[in-house]
C-alpha cells in the first residue's frame, strides 16, 4: 500500500522536536536523485565560506587569551582573530600579540613591527622597531578606559604551520585596529610584524602590556587549506 499526501498528519514536520542550532557534519537529509530517495551528510551541503569559526572566549579580568595547538591545526592555512570590544583595566593599556612554537611553554621575544596609525587631532601617532619584544596591535598611543572609550581589532596571521610549501619563512602577523586613546581621540591603526624565527609557530596569545582584560570577546577564525 502506498503512503499518501491524505494520510501524513498535517503536523508531520511542525509537531517534531525542532533543532536549536547549525546541524552537526554527520547530521542527514533526504534529497531526491532524479526521483531516488537519498540521504546525504549536512558536511557535504553546507555552507563553504572562507573562515570557519573556531572559538569565541569571553574576557572578564582576564590575564590572557590564547588559542593553542587545539585550534592552530593543519586544516586551515591562515588565522584570523577578531577582537571586540575590549576594555583594560588599566588605563593606558597596549593590547599585544605574541607568538609560541611549543604551543605556549614560552612566547617568542623578539619581532620586527611597523604601525602606522593616524588620530582624529591630525596627528601621525606611528612606531617601529627591529628588535620588539611584543606585536603591538595600536598605534604609539595607548587606548583608555574611561566612559566610551575602548577597543577593537583584527589580526591576521599568515601561514604559521608553514603549509605553503616553504619551511625558512617567517611567521606574518598583520592588525588593523580603531580605538579612543587616553586622551579621547579618536585612532585607526596599521600594523605589520614578523617574528625572527623560521619555527612553525603553533600557539597565539592576545593580552595587554599592563593590566588585565577587564570585558571584551576574542574570537578566532580558521581559513581552510582547501
Amino acid at each position: 500500500t502506498s503512503v499518501t499526501a491524505a494520510k501524513l498528519n498535517n503536523d508531520i514536520i511542525s509537531g517534531t522536536t525542532a533543532l536549536a542550532e547549525a546541524p552537526a557534519d554527520t547530521d542527514e537529509f533526504l534529497v531526491s536523485d532524479a526521483g531516488t530517495l537519498k540521504r546525504i551528510d549536512f558536511s557535504h551541503i553546507k555552507g563553504g565560506g572562507q573562515w570557519t569559526h573556531l572559538l569565541t572566549t569571553t574576557a572578564s579580568s582576564s590575564s590572557s587569551i590564547a588559542f593553542s595547538s587545539t585550534y592552530i591545526t593543519t586544516t586551515y592555512l591562515d588565522y584570523q582573530i577578531v577582537i571586540s570590544g575590549i576594555k583594560g583595566s588599566n588605563d593606558g593599556f597596549t593590547p599585544q600579540i605574541t607568538l609560541s612554537t611549543d604551543n605556549g611553554s614560552s612566547y617568542l621575544g623578539s619581532y620586527r613591527i611597523a604601525r602606522h596609525a593616524f588620530a582624529s587631532d591630525g596627528n601621525n601617532k606611528n612606531s617601529e622597531s627591529n628588535s620588539g619584544s611584543k606585536i603591538f596591535i595600536a598605534g604609539s598611543v595607548a587606548p583608555g578606559n574611561s566612559t566610551g572609550e575602548g577597543y577593537s581589532g583584527i589580526v591576521t596571521v599568515f601561514d604559521p604551520l608553514k603549509q605553503s610549501g616553504t619551511t625558512n619563512t617567517r611567521t606574518i602577523v598583520i592588525a588593523e585596529s580603531a580605538y579612543h586613546d587616553t586622551g579621547a581621540d579618536f585612532v585607526i591603526a596599521h600594523i605589520g610584524a614578523a617574528n625572527k624565527t623560521n619555527d612553525a609557530v603553533n600557539n597565539i596569545k592576545f593580552d595587554l602590556d599592563t593590566g588585565n582584560i577587564a570585558t571584551g570577546k576574542v574570537s578566532l577564525y580558521g581559513r581552510k587549506l582547501s
